[in-house]
């Protein structure tokens, strides 16, 4: 297959793995880790997603903006799954209409952002 296509054909793919993942975890997996598995496996397709839409063929090898990433992608999970509350900051975010979507977009970005 030529490689614009798999280029183009790749993120379909993931998205419709994370579909098909968040479906299976819905009907396999007991209803008391559902929401954790959930949401790390939403923010891990999600990462991938990102990361397969950089168009670079060479991959950085800076490792500030590599921790950066991690660090926003600790953050964002982490106040997902309940383990980090910092409730004048969370309400902060709010307050700035960051919600669920925003949150998705950018872990979206800090795939796309990791290797560029």
């Amino acid at each position: 297959m030529d490689k614009k296509y798999t280029r183009w054909l790749l993120p379909l793919l993931i998205l419709l793995a994370l579909g098909l993942a968040l479906k299976i975890i819905e009907g396999i997996i007991p209803s008391d880790f559902q929401s954790p598995l959930t949401t790390i496996v939403t923010a891990a397709l999600l990462f991938a997603f990102g990361m397969f839409l950089t168009q670079h063929k060479k991959r950085s090898s800076g490792w500030v903006k590599k921790l950066l990433v991690s660090f926003v992608m600790l953050i964002i999970v982490g106040k997902r799954l309940g383990w980090i509350e910092f409730d004048v900051f969370w309400a902060y975010v709010n307050d700035l209409g960051i919600n669920q979507t925003i949150q998705n977009a950018v872990i979206i970005y800090c795939g796309w952002i990791f290797f560029d």
